[in-house]
């Protein structure tokens, strides 16, 4: 995990979520126009070096575009989407560098060196999967409930594909990171890279502690707040998002990527 994910050590043990979904974006494929200027092109060529025959014409065209709506989904060339509408419940991260790690007195020995990481842009889910929302891929695909078989779990565990009342808006825990991708598959999303997910908790800011600043108030996170701790997780999008309107990126449970 980043330096971000442990962060709130008052994340609640051993518990995760995986919020943090990205989709690449196809949009792009027919309106950039540079790319379409650079297919016309490269298509001219091929017609005249082939002597026109359609039959080449046909095989190229069928790979190139084959080729486009696989891979280009995943790769963003611009820095800014303002064209576009995010998809429901996303927020673009736009493409850039950015600083990974910690070399600080609290970072681990796997956050360091710092180094600069260019990450291309994409869409990350703006909050955490709630029990509701994970619900429906319970239901819909028969995949196991969370559950675990240990004291401290028992009041989140599920009965069946039901989670315990009244915490619909919590963000569903108890799930491996295989779990996690099998519900980002089925959303058709994916898990972020682990620099995808620093660069987005981040949020612009360089060599801070959490994705504010160096400091932390309990009106800004769920996290351990020692004997003053209420040992329960809040509702996703309680506490202010950071500068990408990311919510959670910090305290309340820890984060798959």
């Amino acid at each position: 995990f980043c330096h971000f994910e442990r962060s709130g050590k008052s994340r609640f043990f051993d518990m995760y979520d995986f919020s943090s979904f990205v989709r690449g974006n196809s949009w792009g494929l027919f309106t950039n126009p540079s790319l379409l200027m650079f297919i016309g092109q490269a298509m001219t060529n091929v017609y005249k070096h082939t002597g026109g025959s359609y039959l080449w014409m046909k095989q190229i065209i069928s790979t190139v575009f084959f080729a486009l709506i696989l891979f280009y989904p995943l790769n963003i060339q611009s820095s800014s989407r303002n064209d576009q509408t995010s998809p429901e419940g996303m927020v673009f991260i736009p493409a850039g560098n950015f600083t990974m790690g910690a070399e600080n007195d609290e970072a681990s020995a796997d956050e360091s060196p710092v180094h600069t990481v260019f990450v291309e842009g994409f869409y990350l889910d703006s909050k955490p999967v709630t029990n509701r929302q994970y619900q429906r891929f319970i239901i819909e695909t028969g995949h196991p409930a969370p559950y675990l078989d240990k004291p401290w779990a028992a009041p989140f565990n599920w009965n069946g594909n039901r989670y315990p009342e009244g915490s619909d808006e919590l963000p569903v825990v108890l799930v491996s990171w295989h779990d996690a991708q099998s519900y980002a598959r089925w959303v058709g999303k994916r898990l972020p890279t682990e620099a995808e997910w620093e660069k987005a908790a981040r949020s612009g800011l360089i060599d801070k502690k959490f994705p504010w600043g160096d400091t932390i108030r309990f009106n800004q996170a769920n996290f351990d707040k020692g004997y003053l701790r209420r040992q329960r997780l809040d509702p996703v999008g309680s506490y202010p998002p950071n500068n990408f309107g990311l919510y959670d990126m910090a305290g309340n449970v820890w984060q798959w990527c």
